[in-house]
Formats: C-alpha cells, structure tokens, sequence
C-alpha cells in the first residue's frame, strides 16, 4: 500500500512538471515585459505573442487588450521616424484592441505606457493620416482622421482646446508643439476643418527624424537658415559649450540643463528656425513644451495658459489677463470625456494654475481678487463633477480654500 501512495505520488510531481510552459506562464506579465526593456532591445513582435495569449486566456482583461493594443502601435511605428512606414492593417489590430478597453473599461484603470486608450486612438490613426500626407495622399489622410474619430478618438473637448490655441496665434505663425494632445488634434482641424491653416504646426520631436523636415520644407510650411543638404547632414552636438545667440537686435544664451548636456537634431533645428523666422513670423510653442527644449529662452516666453508666445523681452506673468485667460480655457469643461484619464489630467494642469495665481494674490494680501478667482472653480469646475485625479492637487485646493477664508476674517484685501 505505501508502494502504490509513493507510486501515485510521483506520478502527480512527474505530470505537474509536464504541463505545457504556456498553462504555467503569465502570458500578461511577459507580454509586459518588453515595455521595459532598453529601447534597443524592446520585441513588440514577441510582446504580441504573449499578449495574444493573454487576451484568449482572459477575454474580459482590459489591461491585457490594452498593452496587446500598445504592441500592434509599436510594431506599426516604434517612434516617430517609423511614421511614413505605417500600415493600415497594423492601425486597424490595434484600434480594435484600444475600442474593446473602451467597452469593457470605460474608465481604464489599469496599467498604463503613456497614454490612455481615448488618446492613443487619436494618435495611432492621427499618425497614420500623416503617413497618408507625407505620401501625397491627402484623401487617405482625411478618411483616416475621419476613422479615428468615429472610433472614439479626436474628442471634442480635445479638439475645442486645440481650437482655441489656434484661435490665440497671430496670422502666419509658427506654432512649435510638444506631445500627441498637443499636436495630432491641430493636423486634424487643419485638414479636416480647415481650420487656421496659416499657422505652421510644427511638431518638436519630429524634427528628429530624416523624413519630417523633408516633408515641412516640400510644404513650404517653415524656413531654415541652413540647406536641406545640411540639415540631412546634422548631428546631435555633445560639446555643446553656452553659447550667446543674436538675431537681429536680440540676443540670449543657449543654455543646457545638467539632465541633458547635449544639442539634440531637434534643438539644432528648432535654432535655425528661430534664426530664419523670429522677426518675420511671430513664434509660439504649445502647453507641455519641454524645458530643456526652451533653448534657454524660458524669461522670453509669455505665458498663455495653453501657449507660450515668444518675445524679445524678458516676461513677466500679469496675473489678470492669465486668470481671464484660465477662465477661457475652463468653459470648455461641459465637453470633457471624464473617462479618459490625459483629458481629466489636462483639466488638473489648468486647476493647478489657477491655484498657483490665487495664491500668489494671497501672499500679497489680495484676499478679495484671490475668493474671486477661487469662485471660477466652483463655477466651472466643482469638485463633484470633476474630481481631482491627484490627492495633492485636492488638498492644494483645500489648503487655499481655508486660507482665503482664513484672510478674510483677519482683514479683506484689495480686489484687482
């Protein structure tokens, strides 16, 4: 008898040890994986694999459709310089994947690469209309904006804030972008809206690429000081020393952060723009530009909420013009996808700022002007229809909130 239990024993060890890797794996974890690895190193192919597995092995997994979704995007185009490359096809696997998040998470809290699945609709299918006009297909490229938007991406509150950034230029202008939210919507009401195409978008990232300022200068879209020989030429500059930059009567020096000791292709570009175009052309960049993109020129740039225009003079925030201005951006809130983590993150930015002015009426006693701007918040933006997804920035308003209340028993200020 104990013979026949050591017997059945082994057998159970022998059969556990024998099932197939795949039953033992977590297809999801591995598939994941990939993600994290060395841009060099990254396999979406076999991130794909796993995450195909994954999704059969658990249909209702949001997380799973979402990262499967992220792999076809990256197959497709890893980075920007893949662009003109993209594939129908590859657009189309990972838009059903981002449109099943959408049904089975209309709130998608799981993990997250960049970008929720409302946004990353927008960009995949925006990216692929922009392979459509690099090649010289202006109807594909219409039908693919057309696409995206039908499936859940280019949402109107997106779209209102891009609209009102182009309202904001000046005629002619060359607008310098930073981020999809910030970029991919501007191409979409410029070619399917027809909307403020005098204004250069300029997207700072491309630059990078080969084929992008190829495609701005076979447009006529912005000039360079250099040719279109050099600039196929340019390099990173990695000895970058601080260097004084005239143009014309003005003069500032480009300076580098310590986190980034080096002039990327993009920077070199965006240089020689400025050096073309500064006195000709009135010059913007987009919310969410990068610092160490500024070229040093941060005190030159007048702040616009979801703008910065750029001036010869060092700037100075007036803090009622940039409430007013706040103010604007806060009535397009009835629009807001509250399901779409990047919209409601946007919206904490522009709370955020607010609170930063207010407070800054506070510290120079200016307790009626700060309790008035505070009210925009409960006019436009209650915490009970538009919950802060940051426990901070919930306790920030708070905090300024008691503080106004604080003030006012102590001794009202002066309204602006």
């Amino acid at each position: 008898m104990k013979r026949l239990h050591l017997i059945i024993y082994f057998l159970f060890i022998i059969s556990v040890f024998a099932l197939p890797a795949e039953i033992d794996d977590n297809p999801l974890e591995k598939g994941k994986t990939e993600f994290y690895k060395e841009f060099q190193q990254q396999d979406y192919r076999k991130a794909a694999h796993y995450l195909e597995k994954a999704v059969r092995m658990d249909p209702d997994n949001a997380e799973a459709h979402y990262f499967l979704g992220y792999a076809y995007s990256r197959i497709n185009s890893k980075d920007g310089s893949d662009i003109p490359r993209e594939n129908l096809s590859l657009t189309l696997k990972a838009s059903e994947q981002f449109e099943i998040v959408t049904r089975l998470a209309p709130t998608y809290t799981g993990e997250m690469i960049l970008l929720d699945p409302y946004t990353k609709l927008t960009a995949d299918w925006g990216t692929l209309a922009m392979s459509y006009l690099y090649s010289q297909k202006p109807d594909s490229a219409i039908w693919a904006f057309r696409e995206g938007k039908s499936r859940g991406g280019f949402s109107e509150y997106v779209l209102s804030v891009n609209r009102t950034m182009l309202d904001m230029c000046i005629e002619n202008a060359i607008l310098i972008t930073s981020g999809d939210i910030f970029t991919i919507p501007l191409w979409y009401l410029q070619h399917i809206e027809n909307y403020r195409k005098d204004v250069a978008v300029i997207c700072i990232s491309l630059l990078d690429t080969e084929w992008y300022p190829d495609y701005l200068l076979k447009n006529g879209m912005v000039a360079f000081d250099i040719s279109r020989n050099e600039i196929e030429q340019l390099e990173p500059t990695y000895e970058w020393k601080d260097t004084l930059i005239t143009i014309g009567d003005f003069s500032w020096k480009v300076t580098l952060p310590y986190y980034a000791p080096y002039l990327l292709k993009s920077d070199l570009l965006f240089l020689s723009l400025l050096k073309k175009n500064l006195f000709s052309r009135d010059i913007y960049l987009s919310a969410g530009f990068p610092k160490e993109s500024t070229l040093g020129l941060i005190p030159y740039l007048k702040n616009l909420v979801l703008l910065h225009k750029l001036e010869t003079k060092i700037q100075q925030n007036e803090s009622r013009e940039y409430i007013d201005l706040l103010e604007n951006s806060f009535r397009m809130s009835p629009l807001l996808n509250k399901n779409s983590q990047d919209e409601v993150k946007l919206m904490d930015k522009l709370r955020y700022y607010l609170l930063l002015e207010i407070n800054t009426l506070l510290e120079n006693n200016q307790v009626l002007a700060a309790e008035k701007y505070f009210s925009l918040l409960e006019k436009y933006i209650l915490q009970k229809d538009y919950p802060c997804q940051s426990h901070f920035l919930n306790e920030y308003e708070k905090e300024i909130e008691n503080r106004i209340k604080e003030a006012k028993k102590k001794k009202p200020g002066k309204a602006s």
